[in-house]
């Protein structure tokens, strides 16, 4: 019984040997490994794509945190800045009704030294505004200028065409009645032929003298357009003046206005280019301007509540009329006399100068940088 036994196991290691020995039996072995490690790799892609997923969604959980934190802190700094503007609206009219509205105020000659504080604020705050209103005057001209620009350089397009028309009938050449006798007109046909181009450029020509005018209205630093002549239509060939040209002399009249016309191009250009670098130069005074308000205003803060402490804590406050008026206070004080506060003529008049001490540095400062020799600049 065991050697049948036996002889059955081999029998069937003998048909299994025999099996796996086969080419078909091979291919599927080879196969189930490939799908093994196929199924091996699927699994730990997907094993990945969950862990990075798990981390993508705990990011957004921070980040929504994250965003909800600022936006509650957006919240709080809002609300704080409207407690700041009412706290600063009060403080201003408490200031108002201890010293006045104004630095020449009545009750403003008691504190001297508030009343000049206040008034080198005031001339701060003024020049700040006049400036921005410059910048933006600046602004306008140049779009004048653009305007300006396009309208000359129609200008020089249609001058430029009658010029060719010269060349093309040889007149240029002087070869018309030489050598192209059949490629030309006679005069009168010329002078035909430009009077569309001759009377375009002279509407484009007044168009680009009021764009100009309109900028340098805005902005007087701007310099005038050169010379620009262009010939009259009844000067023309052929219309019965007595001072009517010739063929040559309309030729040689539209190459001068055709070089006047190049050279009112280059004026434009060159405006343009001074006038956005003037621009740039004002916004920086004004940032600086700007920061020069912030410090003034915080002076001026610090003045106020020093003289509020010192009359609160019965101190001497330091003016020549908190200690009894006049010279003894300013001896009490151990301070001189100060100067009388500025009236709001004259805060004008010194931001107005301040404005246009500011305005004329900017405008020598671009001129110097660009290498311009114009020497007709305001001091």
């Amino acid at each position: 019984m065991l050697s049948d036994l036996l002889a059955h196991t081999q029998a069937a290691f003998a048909a299994y040997s025999a099996e796996t020995r086969s080419p078909g039996s091979r291919m599927l072995i080879k196969l189930s490994k490939a799908k093994m490690r196929k199924v091996h790799r699927l699994r730990s892609e997907w094993e990945r794509a969950r862990e990075t997923e798990r981390a993508i969604r705990d990011a957004n959980d921070g980040l929504e945190q994250t965003i909800q934190q600022a936006e509650q802190r957006k919240i709080v700094l809002e609300r704080e800045k409207i407690e700041h503007i009412e706290l600063n609206a009060e403080l201003e009219e408490l200031y108002v009704s201890i010293f006045g509205h104004t630095p020449s105020s009545s009750s403003s000659r008691f504190w001297p030294r508030q009343a000049e504080a206040s008034s080198a604020h005031a001339i701060n705050l003024l020049t700040a505004r006049l400036l921005a209103a410059e910048i933006g005057r600046e602004k306008r001209a140049r779009e004048f200028l653009l305007q300006g620009k396009t309208q000359v350089e129609k200008l020089v397009k249609d001058l430029q065409a009658a010029l060719q028309h010269f060349i093309n009938t040889g007149v240029a050449t002087n070869q018309k009645y030489t050598r192209q006798l059949f490629m030309g007109n006679s005069t009168l046909g010329t002078a035909k032929a430009v009077t569309p181009l001759l009377l375009a450029a002279k509407t484009s020509s007044g168009k680009l003298h009021e764009q100009h005018t309109h900028a340098r209205v805005m902005q007087p630093l701007m310099q005038a357009l050169p010379a620009l002549n262009i010939l009259e239509l009844h000067l023309l060939p052929g219309r019965g003046s007595a001072k009517a040209v010739d063929e040559k002399g309309l030729h040689r009249s539209i190459e001068a206005s055709y070089a006047q016309a190049r050279q009112c191009a280059a004026h434009v250009r060159r405006e343009g280019e001074l006038s956005r670098a003037r621009s740039k130069e004002l916004e920086e005074r004004e940032r600086e301007l700007l920061r020069t308000c912030e410090a003034s205003l915080a002076h001026l803060r610090a003045v106020r509540a020093d003289i509020v402490v010192r009359v609160l804590h019965g101190e001497p406050s330091g003016e020549t009329g908190s200690e009894g008026g006049g010279r003894r206070g300013a001896e009490n004080a151990g301070e001189p006399p100060q100067q009388a506060s500025l009236g709001e003529q004259d805060i004008d008049r010194e931001a107005r100068a301040a404005l246009r001490a500011i305005v004329c540095s900017a405008a020598r400062r671009t001129a110097d940088g660009s290498g311009d020799d114009r020497d007709d600049l305001p001091e």
